[in-house]
């Protein structure tokens, strides 16, 4: 193995650095167990039939407040992202982070 290694590169104390890896890498593998239970086939999700059924959900908080006092949004530290599910399209409100919790 070291020799196919050293076709490509060398450093020193190349050889015994790559069998310490080797090494390391029988051990790990010797490790797993094969008694585990095999893994079941993955289930399909479900297609939403309209759009907006489905959506996700993310905040995206602690961002620094909005100041501004000539705009509506001024003292707004959260954007919610909702993403429709069948269409990918997204809508982001901004609110306050105490309005979400309350």
């Amino acid at each position: 193995m070291t020799a196919l290694v050293a076709k490509v590169s060398y450093w020193t104390g190349h050889a015994q650095k790559i069998n310490q890896y080797i090494r390391g890498y029988r051990a790990s593998h010797r490790d797993n167990s094969i008694n585990e239970r095999p893994c079941s086939l993955l289930k399909t999700l479900d297609i939403p039939i309209s759009r907006w059924e489905w959506i996700n959900v993310d905040f995206i908080t602690t961002l620094p407040v909005t100041v501004d006092d000539r705009s509506e949004i001024a003292g707004d530290d959260t954007i919610v992202t909702d993403i429709d599910s069948l269409t990918t399209w997204v809508c982001w409100v901004v609110a306050w982070v105490d309005i979400l919790t309350a």
